[in-house]
């Protein structure tokens, strides 16, 4: 999925080893933000999780992981990367339209209170710590 300079997309798991150098570092962020790194690979091995990468004008600027949840969510996690002002509309986007094929009625995620400047029509679902909340977004 591309939106002129930015580019969202899923990388094939036979390909991880080959990009881990470049998006290691954002996924291995997005696990200190909200959660345990070994589950997340555990989740990719198994197929439960799918890992994307984003790029703006052809350099990775992020990594997260989605996987759909009690067959009508999909859960969007595990995000790390810089400049999320400039590429949180282009992923909000992207992610809806994932949302879309995959029959889900919503998307969730976790973060912190300063994401709701980065993604449009969102709503805050709850708090989990001192600086991270849960927040979803309806599939319409």
């Amino acid at each position: 999925m591309t939106d002129n300079r930015i580019t969202i997309g899923p990388i094939e798991t036979e390909r991880l080893n080959d990009v881990w150098p470049v998006i290691g570092p954002y996924l291995v962020m997005g696990a200190e933000n909200e959660g345990d790194m070994w589950e997340a690979l555990a989740d990719i091995d198994h197929g439960r999780a799918r890992v994307w990468a984003i790029l703006e004008d052809g350099e990775p600027v992020a990594a997260f992981l989605t996987s759909v949840i009690d067959g009508n969510a999909l859960d969007v996690y595990g995000l790390g990367g810089k400049r999320m002002l400039r590429w949180g509309k282009a992923l909000t986007d992207a992610m809806l339209r994932v949302a879309e094929v995959n029959g889900c009625e919503k998307i969730v995620f976790k973060g912190r209170k300063a994401l709701r400047r980065c993604y449009p029509e969102i709503r805050e679902i709850g708090q989990e710590g001192p600086n991270l909340y849960h927040y979803e977004r309806a599939v319409a």
